[in-house]
């Protein structure tokens, strides 16, 4: 079993380049160092630029996301498409279906998840919602895990999608049950404002 805290919680499933930090410094995991290989840092950044809010960009749209040079980010992108992970149409890039390997892969490995699915299916059966499962990563939890419930109007988080922690029910549910050194971390490294006026903000 993967050692990640996860939740299963009833509810709503950088650029390297120009003075960029590299990606995970941030919330609190190690630094780069002799064996960190910015090179595949810099293409992992390149995936992660996309999103629903960018399915699609140039290389322009890319660069300036990621902090990279148009040269930098012109030959990830070419990469990435030689490899199957992006298509393009002469202007703008895109991710292609093959990219759900990689998050495929790590359900795979983690067999966590197939004996929660029956049980979550079970809750959203019984109480009408949806049911979804995350886990923690650095200061955000990510979904892993969704069963949705047949409604007319319902909330639409997808698989991979993430969150600030400390702003949900089921981030501060996973952030309690880290070891207290580990939890003072995280919340002294946390910006501590407002998500929306209902945040509470006591310790």
């Amino acid at each position: 079993m993967n050692d990640t805290p996860h939740s299963v919680s009833n509810s709503h499933r950088t650029g390297l380049g120009r003075g960029a930090q590299p990606a995970g410094t941030a919330d609190g995991s190690p630094k780069p160092g002799d064996n960190y290989v910015q090179s595949f840092a810099r293409g992992l950044e390149v995936i992660r630029s996309f999103s629903a809010g960018a399915p699609q960009q140039t290389l322009s749209e890319v660069a300036a996301r990621t902090g990279l040079t148009r040269a930098g980010a012109r030959r990830i992108l070419l990469t990435l498409q030689t490899l199957g992970y992006m298509e393009s149409d002469g202007r703008q890039f895109r991710l292609t279906p093959r990219i759900l390997d990689l998050g495929f892969a790590y359900l795979s490995s983690t067999p966590i998840w197939d004996l929660a699915e029956p049980q979550m299916e079970a809750l959203t059966e019984r109480v009408r919602e949806s049911c979804s499962a995350a886990v923690l990563d650095g200061l955000d939890i990510v979904y892993v895990l969704r069963v949705h419930t047949h409604k007319i109007m319902s909330t639409n988080l997808a698989v991979g999608s993430r969150l600030p922690a400390f702003w949900t029910s089921m981030g501060r549910v996973l952030l309690a049950a880290l070891p207290e050194p580990e939890l003072r971390a995280n919340l002294a490294s946390l910006p501590r404002r407002p998500f929306t006026r209902h945040t509470a903000l006591d310790d």
